[in-house]
């Protein structure tokens, strides 16, 4: 018989536990300080940490203060005095209070403790306060949760402080979360817009600043929206880490050669304002499976008559708390990966799951309508057939008018085809503009001529594309304008 051995996270989780006990508990220490041995700190981390302190005292939203950003990359602008919040906790050199661990002590983990700790069932909501400019560097090139190859491709390129400066991180009240919030909804309300599919970070130091940001006025943000689905390849383009992490409110702030840049998820974030945020389908259902091991295509046409899975509504179902209100997830949330999630771990047992099973999950994969698990109930998106945003017609052809002021009806004629209305929200994009024209940013506006390309040179708005939040319609025209349409038949 082969006995084999637990896993190297076990063994941390275990230590983790007896010496935050030992701390917190047995010698009544207020906070605690954790880093592990392959951390090498700055001189100021200790400062940094008793500055943040009190922080974790005046306002309840804050839990932790953790030393690492994510996405502290060397080719950003990394402030060495200014803190941010993130949901996502970060760990790698953090610091807790006695009053949470009596809160978690009793339920940590045996294993993956960190994972446990990014659980909505754990954290609660609660964020972490972490300086832009970390204040560790990670030397280990392995560890029990990566290889020499992670590390080249995610850590080694992060910064962190150097020389002898104690950072004075001056008044922290800014980052009280009704401040925070009311100064960065400000910063995306009056910021500049542009497309993922347009911004980019130049791959050298010395490289010419990219045409972008030409277009941003001297105090304004960037704003970039994207979605789940497309943020690993926006991901790629800026050189930062390629899952969602360092986010307040789906929300992340980076700096590139004195510009601010906020990436914000546009379906999820409620610091948008209304007519650029894209809200959920007003006839989507949350159904959950009956039975293990059935997909989300046949949930939602066993649910009601005419009712499809939509894969484009999963963001707004795949979260901690939308789970909680249809399953017993009094067991835990936490993130996991798989195309069958969001879910709810039914028939696992303890012994086939180092969390004990019987949890629910989320996921920051890309989920599907077709997958499923013979252990899991899963959570789909269903939505009536004359709603379903995913029913792209097999024949849809997307035509750009060759000239202005031309309809849709006009367009989609010249072609030998005709206008369908039911399919402009496959053309009322920004990334599907920016394949037609040379979108210098995209706006959005109200018009029948939308979604459209300002081609006229003394427009105001000349060289911009257009998008619009009401439906659109096939026979509006602009003298300025050459328009996008969906053409059938």
């Amino acid at each position: 018989m082969v006995t084999v051995p637990p896993p190297a996270t076990m063994y941390l989780a275990k230590h983790y536990k007896w010496a935050l006990d030992e701390i917190l508990e047995k010698r009544d220490h207020s906070h605690a300080i954790i880093l592990e041995d392959d951390l090498v700190v700055s001189v100021d981390f200790i400062s940094m940490m008793e500055q943040a302190a009190p922080m974790l005292d005046i306002d309840e939203s804050i839990w932790c203060v953790s030393s690492w950003n994510d996405n502290g990359y060397i080719h950003l602008d990394l402030p060495s005095d200014k803190f941010f919040r993130t949901s996502f906790f970060p760990g790698l050199g953090w610091m807790m209070k006695r009053s949470l661990w009596e809160e978690l002590s009793d339920r940590f983990p045996s294993d993956q403790w960190d994972h446990w700790m990014r659980s909505y069932s754990t954290s609660k909501g609660r964020e972490c306060l972490v300086p832009f400019l970390s204040r560790n560097q990670n030397i280990g090139l392995g560890g029990a949760n990566s290889n020499s190859q992670f590390f080249k491709k995610n850590l080694k390129a992060i910064a962190h402080q150097e020389g002898t400066n104690l950072a004075a991180f001056g008044d922290l009240s800014t980052l009280l979360l009704r401040n925070y919030d009311k100064s960065l909804k400000k910063k995306i309300h009056d910021g500049t817009y542009i497309s993922d599919t347009a911004i980019s970070f130049p791959t050298g130091q010395d490289d010419e600043n990219p045409s972008w940001m030409s277009e941003v006025g001297e105090d304004d943000a960037v704003v970039v929206l994207f979605q789940n689905d497309k943020y690993e390849k926006l991901s790629k383009k800026l050189q930062i880490y390629p899952t969602q992490r360092a986010m307040h409110d789906y929300a992340m702030v980076l700096r590139f050669r004195g510009t601010e840049i906020i990436l914000v998820n546009k379906k999820l974030s409620s610091l948008l304002p209304p007519e650029k945020s894209q809200p959920k389908d007003d006839h989507l259902t949350a159904v959950a499976a009956r039975a293990v091991h059935t997909s989300c295509n046949d949930v939602c046409e066993e649910y009601k008559d005419g009712y499809n899975c939509d894969k484009t509504q999963f963001d707004y179902i795949n979260q901690c708390r939308v789970l909680s209100s249809i399953f017993d997830c009094s067991k835990g949330c936490r993130r996991d990966w798989g195309k069958d999630i969001p879910n709810f771990e039914k028939d696992i047992s303890e012994s086939e799951s180092q969390f004990g099973g019987h949890q629910c999950l989320v996921t920051e994969e890309i989920p599907t309508c077709e997958a499923r698990h013979p252990k899991t109930q899963r959570l789909c998106p269903c939505v009536p057939r004359s709603h379903h945003q995913n029913s792209r017609k097999d024949e849809l052809l997307i035509v750009a008018s060759e000239g202005q002021d031309i309809s849709c009806l006009a367009a989609c004629k010249s072609v030998g085809k005709t206008c369908d209305p039911t399919q402009f929200n496959f053309v009322n994009d920004c990334e599907v503009l920016t394949s037609h024209f040379p979108c210098s940013k995209c706006i959005t506006n109200q018009g029948q001529d939308i979604p459209n390309y300002v081609s006229e040179p003394d427009d105001a708005n000349y060289g911009k594309c257009l998008t619009q939040r009401t439906p659109p319609t096939c026979n509006g025209s602009h003298k300025n304008t050459r328009r996008l349409c969906p053409c059938v038949g």
